[in-house]
């Protein structure tokens, strides 16, 4: 799931558990004062770090809100406290020079045991021969590295099934993959859908983790299936004239929300 913003900003409904924050945000038209943590008629955002040293793009929280996971242009994975509201540990993975090691996208495994994190690891941001778009799987706990897939393009988004028995991946290139999970984390591929023109901007599976929705750049919200026989398929698509940024299905499976570029 991918956010973007230029600081980490938490936002919680005020409550007697969180009663103690730091750096709030002044009072507002928007944000009103809040006279008690009971007041949920205005709930307030508060600023509880600015620890990362350049653009946030992507965060997620586990099953249970207790633990976030960030990451962006800094090129680490940062982990928080939501009940503590502090900042635990960060997690370095692999980088180089350029634009090796950016984070555009992180998704927690449904288990919480896996973080997948891609973005633009293991290239130069030079679109070099050598460049080779890794995508790696770190222990939610240890950071550790467990897994590492290798892309034809860099990725662009990814996300984990509700079952947890894949992941997909979506890449500048266009092309989404689906990874089968194994119990240690590490990834298989599964398969490789080829639909979009452009960009693939953001992902989301249905409930029963048997279909899944992509949207891009080239104006295309493309539904994929799994086929009886075996691999996946593209069951339909729909299309716009501008770029898509965004899209979400419902809990029950039956609505989806796009979000283009232009509004």
């Amino acid at each position: 799931m991918t956010r973007r913003g230029s600081t980490l900003v938490l936002a919680l409904l005020l409550a007697a558990t969180h009663a103690c924050v730091s750096d709030p945000i002044a009072p507002s038209a928007s944000y009103p004062a809040t006279s008690k943590p009971s007041d949920l008629d205005h709930p307030q955002p508060f600023v509880v770090a600015r620890a990362h040293h350049a653009q946030v793009r992507a965060f997620d929280f586990d099953s249970a809100g207790r633990y976030l996971y960030s990451g962006g242009d800094d090129k680490i994975v940062r982990v928080w406290d939501t009940e503590e509201m502090k900042h635990l540990r960060d997690f370095h993975l692999p980088t180089w020079k350029a634009n090796d090691g950016l984070i555009f996208d992180l998704d927690v495994s449904p288990d919480d045991r896996w973080i997948a994190v891609g973005g633009c690891q293991g290239c130069s941001g030079r679109w070099e021969a050598e460049d080779r778009y890794l995508t790696y799987v770190i222990d939610a706990v240890t950071g550790e590295i467990v897994s590492s897939i290798q892309l034809d393009g860099s990725l662009r988004t990814l996300a984990y099934s509700p079952d947890g028995d894949c992941l997909a991946t979506g890449d500048f290139g266009g092309t989404l993959h689906i990874w089968r999970v194994e119990e240690d984390g590490r990834l298989f591929e599964a398969s490789e859908m080829k639909g979009h023109g452009a960009a693939i901007t953001d992902l989301a599976w249905f409930p029963e983790s048997t279909r899944i929705v992509s949207t891009a750049e080239d104006g295309l919200v493309v539904m994929w299936s799994v086929h009886p026989f075996g691999g996946w398929f593209p069951e339909w698509h729909i299309s716009h004239e501008v770029s898509l940024n965004a899209i979400a299905v419902a809990a029950d499976g039956i609505w989806i929300l796009c979000a283009t570029d232009n509004g």
